[in-house]
């Protein structure tokens, strides 16, 4: 009919491999012979092949013509690209409904094909069957055992004249009725989801003149428009010749008839081909149809190119995503939700972290410019801290980006911040006022501020030639954690926000929020001194991680929900006493003092750590204090 027809390409092989196939029902050793008593036979099923898959990926094949110009020849060629991974309506009704007690399910009689099934909410397996049949015509009929699902078969069940029918107790043995036009729809709107449209859903729709009357079905299925546009003139051509209906009477002995067969009548000056609908047995069988075109068939609509082509999408490498738990302003909702820097050449618009955990994906959070990020050149040794150290500097290679210097007033103001480090040892906030460019993406930085927002434990350390340097600015994301997962580890997969989650450039890496931002700031100016009663004065001043940079306030803002602090006493590195207080301060008994050392000491190596609710002890000031 040179139309595209998967069903009849696909009915085509399946019985073409069957009838060689020794294993399927009827089969006789004349088909497939073997060549010598007890040997092979002459074809063998492990040694078919099927033609032809073609190395031309579906579906930028058929559709980019512009590459291809032989694309137009895939709807009715021998191509079976697309086509083999589609859904049988057998094996998709089988599937529906196989679990509902109908006892024997034969699908054996339905040869339509779709792309696919997509149930996108709570439709039952009957209505979803329901709305295939009502597009593709297939018929369900009850048996002895179970249920039959068949196409509709253009041979008629019975064949009979006028003679043959019962007349009816009060009328005459045939009636036929005719509706009126306007009781049927004049237009059928089908919407399904597109197979050359990456999936969207799409509407076609085919219509008769007159006033407009129209019929919507939503299908569950993946297709093309020329399939489906070509179900919708068959569903519309069955609905105007199902205006005539037909009511009569068969005998007892017609007991082979049944609901969905087809009747033929000869009313004399035309055979008239009917579906049953409905049947009362009583002393004749009372039989309700309607008129059908027995050949009717959803053939494939010979449309045009499709206007919608898939999306060609560059080839993309996996990016470099790097997971910073920083102690950085934010708001009290998300101040604990880890930071994510993302750079990937091309840049795809927008790179989308997603949790996979126990095979539920999540979205976590997106980036939708790369970051300005790369690696130490050259070790970046310990350094004072909260000062401007105007001789430090350390070289660096950006993977992407630029830097820039700034003046002493917006450094002052928070500019130019970076976190050095790495993943597994944690990263140091620092600041730089100047940036010199010294080579192709190498930058020299200087005017170091470092320690800041808390890291100042990371400063007195130095951090080794390739460790990661990441600029901290609006290019970062936060990863969506719950502040009850503080300290899990999460499995992410970082790539394109388009791709799919199984795309090579899906980058599979990991998360752990532990709560930087959360941690209480190290207390400073900690003194001790011995009273006259021989008692040890402890003191301190509390630092705030947030809104503390007013000058002109009364009290930095307390940060916790509570003030509590622990002041340890150390004795050769391990520690002797804890005292738990509300206050900045704390009274260490001389009493307290004996049962500790024995003796009153002449310096008091001791610690404090501010308490926080959520994270437990923050960071900790120790020293050795002359009493």
């Amino acid at each position: 009919h040179g139309r595209r027809d998967d069903a009849a390409q696909r009915r085509y092989l399946e019985t073409w491999l069957a009838w060689f196939d020794p294993d399927q029902p009827g089969f006789t050793d004349s088909r497939n012979p073997r060549a010598e008593p007890g040997g092979p036979r002459m074809l063998q099923a492990s040694r078919t092949h099927l033609g032809t898959f073609d190395a031309r990926p579906y579906p930028w094949f058929p559709l980019a013509e512009d590459v291809w110009s032989d694309g137009p020849n895939w709807a009715t060629g021998h191509w079976l690209n697309g086509r083999l991974g589609a859904a049988p309506l057998a094996e998709t009704v089988a599937a529906l409904i196989g679990d509902a007690e109908v006892g024997t399910l034969d699908v054996s009689g339905l040869t339509t094909v779709v792309d696919g099934i997509a149930v996108v909410d709570r439709s039952s397996a009957r209505s979803i069957v329901d709305a295939l049949a009502g597009v593709f015509r297939f018929v369900a009929a009850e048996t002895a055992t179970g249920l039959r699902f068949a196409d509709r078969d253009g041979r008629p069940a019975l064949t009979a004249g006028r003679d043959d029918l019962v007349l009816g107790d009060d009328g005459p043995a045939l009636e036929i009725r005719r509706a009126e036009a306007t009781t049927v729809p004049s237009e059928v709107a089908v919407s399904f989801y597109d197979t050359e449209a990456e999936g969207r859903q799409t509407t076609v729709t085919a219509r008769r003149g007159g006033p407009i009357r129209a019929l919507d079905i939503a299908l569950p299925v993946t297709s093309v428009r020329p399939v489906i546009a070509g179900a919708a003139e068959a569903v519309l051509k069955d609905l105007e010749d199902g205006r005539e209906r037909f009511v009569f009477a068969l005998p007892p002995t017609a007991l082979a008839v049944e609901a969905g067969d087809l009747v033929a009548i000869d009313l004399g000056d035309r055979t008239a081909t009917m579906m049953v609908e409905r049947i009362e047995d009583g002393a004749a069988r009372r039989v309700e149809a309607r008129a059908v075109d027995p050949w009717l068939a959803a053939r494939a609509l010979a449309t045009g190119s499709p206007k919608r082509r898939p999306r060609r999408r560059k080839t993309l490498a996996k990016p470099m995503a790097v997971m910073l738990d920083l102690p950085v302003a934010a708001d009290g909702a998300t101040a604990h939700q880890p930071l994510m820097a993302v750079v990937s050449s091309p840049w795809p618009g927008t790179v989308s972290a997603n949790v996979t955990a126990g095979g539920a994906v999540a979205s976590a959070g997106a980036v939708t410019r790369p970051a300005t990020m790369g690696f130490l050149d050259g070790p970046l040794a310990p350094g004072p801290v909260w000062i401007l150290d105007r001789g430090g500097s350390v070289e660096l290679t950006l993977s992407a980006g630029s830097l820039a210097a700034i003046s002493h007033e917006a450094l002052l103001a928070g500019g130019n911040l970076a976190a050095v480090g790495s993943e597994s040892g944690g990263f140091e906030l620092i600041q730089f006022r100047d940036a010199e460019l010294i080579g192709p993406s190498r930058y020299r930085i200087g005017g170091l501020i470092r320690g800041q927002g808390g890291t100042e434990h990371r400063a007195a350390l130095a951090h080794p030639a390739g460790a990661r340097f990441v600029l901290v600015d609006g290019a970062l994301g936060r990863i969506a954690v719950d502040i009850g997962g503080l300290g899990g580890t999460q499995a992410l997969k970082v790539g394109p926000a388009d791709a799919d989650l199984a795309d090579p450039s899906m980058l599979e890496t990991t998360v752990t929020a532990g709560g930087a931002a959360l941690v209480p700031l190290s207390p400073v100016r900690l003194t001790a001194r011995r009273t006259a009663a021989g008692d040890i004065a402890i003191a301190f001043i509390r630092r705030t991680r947030i809104g503390g940079d007013r000058f002109d306030a009364y009290e930095v803002p307390l940060g916790e929900a509570f003030e509590a602090y622990r002041i340890a006493i150390y004795d050769g590195g391990a520690e002797v006493r804890a005292i738990d207080v509300s206050a900045p301060a704390a009274l260490y008994a001389a009493a307290d003092e004996i049962a500790d050392f024995g003796a009153p000491q002449a310096a008091l190596d001791v610690g404090v750590r501010q308490i926080s609710e959520t994270v437990g002890p923050g960071r900790e000031t120790r020293r050795t204090i002359d009493v």
